[in-house]
């Protein structure tokens, strides 16, 4: 028996998963049950006592975020079903979602699909996976935004003042420039995307070049 995200139904119905770990209580060893539940968040200290007593899901697995081969792994296994150019570079995606966990990259594949869907498209192309990490990450594109001449050129000299930075710094410890737009998302008028190595270090050197 799978029960998917028990703190939030603990949360909404808590009165049925206290009726549900009460009948866990009378189950016998050699009942052949085998119950396991996963968690959204850490639950807190009442929750996880009354969970996590002898008996009840007493045994707690973590499950750490994916590296980069595994991101891959996924993407490659998500994708496997769905209708994809050759512009959908698995390892492109797997640098851009450094942190992200299982759950987070099945939900990105997911939205790509439903928005080609909805721009009449057949056709998951690399473009519309990056647009959902933006915004994810930053925020959304603000298409009714306007901005004067000057704003943008303004905005047009920040980000490239990331660009000329990165690109006399020492390239053996920072991550290389993927993309550049002066198109407004959330807060920022602009944005200067990196692509993460894979299996990065964080040495000191690595964080003082960043600084």
């Amino acid at each position: 028996v799978f029960v998917k995200h028990i703190d939030i139904i603990m949360e909404t119905c808590k009165e049925l998963v206290q009726q549900f770990l009460h009948q866990m209580d009378s189950i016998k060893m050699n009942d052949d049950i085998v119950l396991v539940a996963s968690v959204y968040e850490e639950p807190n200290d009442l929750d996880e006592k009354i969970m996590c007593r002898p008996g009840r899901f007493d045994n707690q697995v973590e499950m750490p975020k994916p590296n980069f081969h595994e991101r891959k792994e996924l993407f490659t296994f998500f994708l496997r079903n769905i209708t994809h150019d050759d512009t959908l570079d698995v390892d492109i995606l797997s640098r851009r979602t450094d942190g992200y966990r299982i759950g987070e990259i099945k939900r990105l594949i997911d939205r790509s699909t439903i928005r080609v869907i909805t721009k009449h498209r057949s056709t998951v192309v690399l473009r519309d996976v990056e647009d959902l990490i933006d915004e994810l990450d930053v925020g959304s594109e603000d298409k009714n935004f306007v901005s004067d001449k000057e704003t943008l050129k303004g905005t047009a000299y920040h980000e490239a003042g990331h660009v000329l930075v990165r690109y006399y710094s020492d390239k053996e410890k920072l991550d290389p420039v993927y993309k550049v737009t002066i198109v407004k998302r959330g807060g920022n008028l602009g944005m200067t995307s990196f692509l993460p190595e894979p299996d990065k270090d964080f040495s000191k050197s690595r964080m003082t070049s960043t600084i």
